[in-house]
């Protein structure tokens, strides 16, 4: 991005050169929307605040820039200081980053609302318990505020960084073409079969590991700042749980190990040009990955709803998964070893094998697909972390006359084939928002119903069903 560049080209200029002021101000402005259009759009998009129209026009000024066929070295250029550029630069990227924030930010009536549903949710008979006062409030705002200076701050730091270190080059150029340098220098150097295998295997490790630990240090810490965040908080997660659960989840370590193996003698043949020195195009690989997205869904959805509906399968193999009603990020693969063979491997490895895609978007794919199963799984939802409750509606709640619900990884196949109704009524998925603040816990005291009996699960269900069918009438 940032030049009209062709594939394994990186810029089209010299270090000699500089833009006039006017192509060079449009440059500028599209490297910040670039880089800044993927943060803004994860921090916004689910959010209550999104302005939409904004949205829109930073996508639209981000790829105007990059489609542009900016001036080659034979333009004779105008000069001006480097410096006076950076400078232009930071004042610019800094300026985004106070609109940026702006944008997500709350009107005054937004404000007003709020108070008055904090102030009815610590009234209510479901706040005993739960920590929720106005005194939290104001300590969990100031906390999630500081960590979206810091985080924006240190974004826009970054992005002037770059841009000083690639000038007069964009910086996007610049970090393409030491990516390629890197993906060319892995594959020539080393065996595709180990890169394949460590690549994947070692991508899984980091990403699962990570998540657990993050999260498992939430689970045992129990912070009361971020305690009303857990979904269950009345459920607690103990070392007996995690240890009770780290023996399966080894074993499935080890079947994940011998699936690559097998993975890597299909792709080996599938996509001959699958360890290519060139990296694919940003595009393509957005592409791919969308791709990838509804192959999953298909691949988890009817295996899934096969291990719901049938009896049979539900008691011998998906009731181990289902033994946890109150998830936590470990759980992820917590199941019996043919479902995570025949439900989850194919899941992360099917769309790959089947585009034929390049190894590094293989890579970023499995990244992607492990942690959102662990975030799915993590038991809380956390500001700016968008929706967690289908998941853990899915694990709790049990109703025979709308039957297993959420059965997808996006939802589109539940809302095509109907299993997410029952879901769309309950008071869960009122909650199922991105917060940009502490007000998911006072939505889920005024949402959840008051002294409502607890639900049922699907095991409990079956297990009432067998025990009806053994009394004589």
């Amino acid at each position: 991005l940032g030049s009209n560049c062709k594939p394994g080209q990186v810029g089209n200029i010299d270090n000699t050169d500089a833009y006039p002021p006017a192509v060079s101000l449009l440059r500028t402005l599209s490297e910040i929307n670039v880089s800044w259009l993927w943060f803004f759009m994860s921090t916004a998009m689910g959010s209550e605040n999104t302005n939409y129209a904004s949205l829109a026009g930073i996508v639209v000024v981000a790829f105007v820039g990059y489609l542009i066929s900016f001036p080659s070295a034979e333009i004779q250029p105008v000069s001006v200081g480097s410096w006076v550029r950076l400078a232009l630069f930071g004042l610019l990227a800094f300026g985004w980053v106070i609109i940026a924030r702006k944008l997500g930010a709350p009107t005054a009536a937004t404000i007003a609302d709020r108070k008055k549903r904090l102030e009815a949710a610590i009234s209510s008979p479901n706040a005993k318990g739960t920590g929720i006062n106005e005194e939290w409030y104001d300590s969990a705002s100031a906390l999630i505020e500081s960590i979206g200076t810091i985080l924006s701050t240190a974004v826009a730091l970054v992005l002037v960084y770059g841009f000083a270190k690639a000038y007069p080059q964009a910086s996007t150029d610049v970090l393409a073409q030491h990516a390629n340098e890197a993906w060319a220098n892995l594959v020539n150097t080393y065996d595709h079969k180990d890169i394949f295998v460590n690549g994947i295997c070692g991508v899984f490790l980091v990403t699962y590991w990570g998540v657990v630990i993050i999260f498992g240090v939430l689970d045992h810490s129990q912070p009361s700042i971020l305690m009303p965040f857990k979904i269950q908080e009345a459920e607690v997660v103990t070392w007996y749980c995690q240890l009770r659960a780290l023996p399966l989840v080894l074993v499935n370590h080890v079947i994940l190990y011998g699936a690559v193996l097998v993975f890597w003698e299909m792709y080996s043949v599938v996509n001959v040009d699958g360890f290519s020195p060139e990296l694919p195009g940003l595009f393509y690989t957005l592409v791919e990955l969308l791709c990838f997205v509804g192959v999953a869904e298909v691949f988890f959805y009817f295996p899934h709803h096969l291990l719901h509906t049938n009896a049979w399968l539900f008691q011998h193999v998906h009731s181990w998964h289902h033994s946890i009603t109150a998830p936590f990020a470990m759980t992820a693969i917590y199941s019996h070893p043919v479902e995570f063979i025949v439900g989850n491997i194919p899941v992360v490895g099917g769309g790959p094998l089947l585009l034929g895609a390049h190894m590094s978007t293989f890579l970023l794919w499995t990244f992607a697909a492990v942690l959102q199963t662990c975030l799915a799984h993590s038991g809380w939802q956390l500001p700016y972390f968008g929706g967690n409750q289908s998941h853990d509606y899915h694990h709790k709640v049990y109703v025979p006359a709308d039957g297993a619900q959420n059965l997808g990884v996006l939802g589109c196949l539940d809302h095509l084939l109907g299993t997410d109704r029952g879901y769309e009524k309950s008071w869960q998925y009122t909650v199922n928002v991105g917060y940009h603040g502490p007000d998911y816990p006072v939505d889920k005291v005024l949402d959840e119903p008051t002294n409502a009996p607890p639900p049922m699960t699907q095991m409990e269900y079956l297990r009432m069903q067998k025990t009806a069918q053994k009394v004589p009438l």
